[in-house]
């Protein structure tokens, strides 16, 4: 003890007095709360309260600070800020980072697994952006393709409506000019398309589609920093195609001891072409029936004002066989119902908005003002 705390024992030097403590700073992760110090000099009296400098009290003073709320925080989710578009023009994209955090009970920050923020309320990373119509688009609404069943390759533009056959190889050409040609992507019934060994987008913004199959019909959309354009392709089989060798059971599950079905399907899976397939078929149109099953079609799809948008629908194969009904193999349904229907359509939702100038008006010396 200090010579100024031995003379002050019986607070004749004076003494501090403390207020109460604040409200936590934080409920948890570890806060701080404060209080006030006064200090007493009675030979002032005892209501004369006096602020002194801290150098000049003779007695320590108390703590004006303290830790609270030293408890573990729950995980909530933590977003970054979002980049800058990524086209000058027309749609393009943002992102952010977007992760599952949460604070120890000393405050320091760590991360959580998803599953304590929920993933319900997961904040988007991605987002649509537009700096403005890139001006008019090259679409060619009007064009359409059929295809030459001797041609096992193609390349086609932007626009219209392609029907092919199934099992051709497709590149499809994006117009470009003057911009990186690695910002290009495509999307197909607008989700973007991602690399594989099936379909790809080449080094030079192309399109690729290798040996295409049924499944591949869709909307195909390009976008680049200055333009965007989309062709409609649809499939259809050729005629020398060989049915894949499926087994009974796919066909008929639940059937399988039974001989006279056992014996129907092998006749139809022996079919040499698809022809003799569907000629097979017809033999036994009482025992096995065939239609398709269309959904209904969705909201029109439009990134980009004037420019044709689409709509699709899930369509599939129904097939009975002794009154059982389940999904087959959609060659069945074209050989024992009718073509495919169509899985995308076009539409056109809206207009770009324009500006309309009423005639000029007469007013007096000549001057001329329009509304």
């Amino acid at each position: 003890m200090s010579v100024s705390e031995e003379n002050c024992a019986n607070e004749s030097c004076g003494h501090w007095v403390t207020g109460t403590w604040t409200k936590c700073s934080s409920t948890c992760g570890q806060g701080i709360r404060r209080r006030t110090q006064l200090f007493i000099d009675p030979q002032l009296g005892a209501d004369a309260h006096i602020v002194l400098r801290d150098a000049e009290c003779p007695l320590p003073k108390p703590s004006e600070t303290e830790s609270c709320g030293a408890v573990e925080c729950p995980a909530s989710w933590i977003t970054g800020e979002w980049t800058e578009c990524s086209a000058s023009c027309g749609s393009g994209e943002q992102k952010r980072t977007v992760v599952c955090e949460g604070r120890d009970a000393r405050g320091r920050r760590e991360r959580r697994p998803e599953k304590e923020c929920g993933s319900a309320g997961k904040p988007p990373a991605v987002q649509m952006c537009s700096l403005g119509n890139c001006g008019k688009p090259q679409l060619l609404t009007n064009r359409v393709f059929e295809q030459n069943a001797n041609e096992r390759k193609l390349t086609l533009g932007i626009g219209g409506v392609a029907t092919l056959y199934q099992g051709t190889s497709i590149k499809i050409k994006c117009p470009r000019k003057n911009f990186d040609k690695k910002k290009i992507y495509w999307t197909k019934n607008g989700k973007r398309i991602r690399n594989d060994a099936h379909i790809k987008v080449s080094a030079n913004g192309n399109l690729r589609l290798f040996h295409a199959r049924m499944e591949d019909a869709g909307v195909y959309e390009c976008y680049t920093d200055s333009l965007q354009g989309n062709v409609t392709l649809r499939f259809k089989y050729r005629d020398d195609d060989k049915p894949n060798r499926l087994r009974p059971s796919q066909l008929h599950k639940g059937h399988k001891g039974k001989n006279k079905n056992a014996s129907l399907f092998e006749a139809i899976l022996s079919a040499g072409s698809y022809s003799e397939m569907a000629r097979e078929l017809q033999k036994h149109r009482d025992t096995i029936q065939a239609r398709w099953e269309m959904g209904h079609w969705t909201d029109c799809k439009q990134v980009t004002c004037g420019v044709a948008g689409y709509q699709a629908r899930e369509v599939t194969c129904s097939v009975m066989v002794d009154g059982v009904r389940r999904t087959g193999d959609p060659r069945l349904c074209t050989a024992l119902a009718s073509p495919r229907p169509p899985e995308t359509r076009p539409c056109h939702k809206e207009e770009c908005p324009r500006w309309d100038a009423s005639d000029w008006t007469e007013v007096a010396k000549s001057k001329k003002y329009r509304s």
